[in-house]
């Protein structure tokens, strides 16, 4: 299992670890890059291990990030004008039943610009030339959900050591256009990203070193009293 998760991911583990008082263990599998618009796929992520403590807390999260997508504008009208484009990606994580855990994130880049009217008025989109605009870079996004629900927390406890749960992985491209009639073209280019499972837990208690002594100490001469007393 590769060990990796976001920023976000991490503050809110770190928030719910700090008010429960207790300790995180993460598993992530990252995956990509794909083209978006993959068929939905599954990946494996390792359950809670009930001999570390007492489960709090389950969290999913989700990192995604797309690269070479572009999002081009052809005007075919006699007149320019204004065009505001949107390249969406969206990604989604579920998993579980009866009790799911579903999340989901959208990378997203707007932009607007002006295009000159149909160059070859011919109504044939040629995405070149001052008739056109394109829209285009890398993005990336997360977000993630929790739960502390009974039904979650015996869902994700692991019955047999090694015990893993399948996440569905599955995403979409979304694009628009406004203010203008014409033709579009996408490059969807790939997403990759990884998904996160979160256990809070609070630890098994393990006494002191200091107090285990003196626990000792108690029972060695309790003992000894004892023994003191039948040879009496």
């Amino acid at each position: 299992m590769i060990k990796k998760f976001t920023t976000l991911g991490f503050a809110a583990f770190a928030f719910l670890a700090a008010t429960s008082h207790g300790a995180i263990i993460l598993d992530s599998e990252t995956f990509g890059p794909l083209p978006p618009g993959t068929p939905a796929f599954t990946v494996a992520l390792d359950k809670f291990n009930p001999a570390l403590g007492t489960l709090q807390s389950v969290t999913l999260v989700l990192d995604v990030r797309t690269a070479g997508s572009s999002f081009t504008f052809d005007n075919e009208t006699a007149s320019s004008g204004s065009v505001t484009l949107t390249f969406a990606v969206t990604g989604s994580a579920t998993t579980g039943g009866p009790s799911v855990l579903s999340v989901n994130t959208t990378v997203s880049k707007t932009g607007s610009g002006t295009v000159a009217a149909d160059e070859a008025a011919d109504g044939s989109g040629d995405f070149a030339g001052p008739d056109s605009f394109s829209l285009s870079g890398v993005g990336k996004a997360n977000n993630f959900t929790t739960q502390s629900a009974p039904a979650f927390l015996s869902q994700y406890t692991a019955t047999v050591p090694g015990e893993t749960f399948l996440v569905s992985i599955a995403n979409s491209n979304m694009t628009s256009t406004s203010a203008m009639f014409g033709n579009t073209s996408i490059v969807g280019g790939t997403f990759s990203g990884a998904v996160t499972v979160g256990y809070t837990y609070l630890l098994v208690p393990v006494p002191e070193a200091g107090t285990a002594l003196w626990g000792a100490c108690v029972a060695a001469l309790s003992a000894f009293r004892r023994s003191r007393v039948r040879r009496a």
